[in-house]
């Protein structure tokens, strides 16, 4: 059986290939001869065939499209990479992290200033990592600061799809207290 060049059969190979997620407006702008509900047509398919017993699975995010671990195998997945390929962050970074989700964007004296020591290495590390991205500058006392803020790959990493996931302040102080 010879294999046919299909709209679907190229969204899915697009969506797989990214390394981010794939927004509607991309797809609609690359596939210009298909219009918007087929593609969702076609994208619904799509995550009904990889919603039953597969691995992966297409998750729509605010970003878009992408292809994931499927979420009943998303922790021996992560035991299987972690030891070898995954480090684990630093008591500091997970602060930053922290800080920029419920404050953020920040400069980097506002994330030293709010954990009382030097954030250099830590933000660093969150930046090659991706974890962290540079979102313009704020004029602090006359100066140009550079802004940090999440990317999105700290979403990927936390498979959250938006921060409005995250429990509220008020949660938190109820779960610490």
């Amino acid at each position: 059986m010879k294999e046919e060049f299909t709209p679907k059969g190229l969204i899915e190979s697009i969506i797989f290939a990214s390394p981010l997620p794939v927004s509607m407006n991309k797809l609609k702008e690359f596939l210009k001869d298909v219009d918007e509900a087929t593609i969702d047509k076609i994208l619904n398919e799509i995550s009904e065939e990889f919603a039953n017993n597969k691995g992966i699975v297409l998750k729509k995010s605010n970003q878009g499209y992408e292809f994931v671990t499927n979420p009943l195998y998303f922790e021996e997945v992560k035991k299987f990479l972690s030891p070898k390929n995954l480090r684990k962050l630093s008591h500091a970074s997970l602060e930053i992290l922290g800080l920029l989700a419920y404050k953020g964007p920040l400069t980097m004296a506002e994330i030293s200033f709010y954990r009382g020591t030097n954030s250099f290495a830590p933000l660093k590390y969150l930046l090659e990592k991706g974890l962290v991205k540079i979102n313009g500058k704020k004029k602090v006392q006359g100066k140009s600061s550079t802004l940090f803020a999440l990317s999105e790959n700290f979403f990927r990493y936390f498979n959250i799809n938006s921060l409005d996931e995250l429990p509220s302040i008020e949660e938190i102080k109820e779960i610490v207290e």
